[in-house]
């Protein structure tokens, strides 16, 4: 196994403490330009999708993900769900966060969007979507690096923040506003598993793109550096 950074043990005890600045909470909630909360992300394809024998195709527009700082790292009989392999550290988080919830955030993951529908041979429409998701996972990797422990030359970069969910319809909650006679139709399409699995597939490109995970290290390091300096 590769070596460990020093810092690594006492940034694990962070990420799990509501009262450091390094919580997961206070990180994802902290990250900015872009922000990812509320994470903001402006189209997504959905692709085809038959109704009555008639194609149309399903895009996302103007996409806003509410939700993601109610987070905490899970606790397995008190053990954090975290593991390290030399200087990489990889977490598994839960939403909603019951331990130290964050205020005017909502209390379930929240997806709002404009839904346009642009049928082959009839003028397009559209409504507004609501999906509400009740529990989630949030998997994080980031690698933690310092010189000889110094907290003012910790450096965290993280590499991965995927959201995990169950698509099934006990966990997910479709709303759908749409002045249209297909409506019934394409909230039964919208909640199928696989455009459910779609629309998180496509969150989590954008989540994971360089600019959104470069912020967030960005801030993870201002923070990391403010917490060390009580280790």
């Amino acid at each position: 196994m590769k070596s460990q950074d020093p810092i690594i043990p006492f940034l694990i005890l962070y990420l799990t403490q509501p009262n450091s600045k390094f919580y997961i909470s206070k990180l994802i909630a902290g990250s900015t330009k872009p922000q990812l909360e509320p994470f903001k992300d402006s189209s997504l394809d959905l692709g085809p999708q038959t109704i009555l024998g008639e194609t149309m195709n399903f895009s996302l527009k103007n996409l806003v993900v509410q939700g993601l700082s109610n987070v905490q790292v899970v606790k397995n009989g008190g053990k954090p769900e975290i593991t390290v392999n030399g200087n990489n550290v990889t977490f598994t988080a839960k939403i909603p966060n019951t331990e130290a919830p964050p205020t005017n955030i909502p209390k379930v993951l929240t997806l709002v969007t404009s839904l346009n529908v642009t049928p082959k041979n009839t003028p397009a429409f559209g409504g507004n979507l609501t999906v509400t998701v009740k529990t989630a996972n949030l998997i994080g990797s980031f690698d933690a690096t310092s010189v000889d422990g110094t907290p003012q030359k910790a450096e965290i970069s993280f590499d991965k923040l995927q959201i995990s969910a169950s698509a099934s319809s006990s966990n997910i909650n479709i709303d759908l506003e749409m002045n249209s006679p297909f409506t019934s139709f394409i909230e039964s399409i919208l909640s199928q598993e696989a455009i459910i699995n779609r629309i998180m597939s496509g969150v989590n490109a954008t989540v994971n793109q360089p600019n959104v995970l470069g912020a967030l290290s960005n801030y993870a390091t201002i923070t990391a550096r403010e917490a060390l300096k009580n280790m």
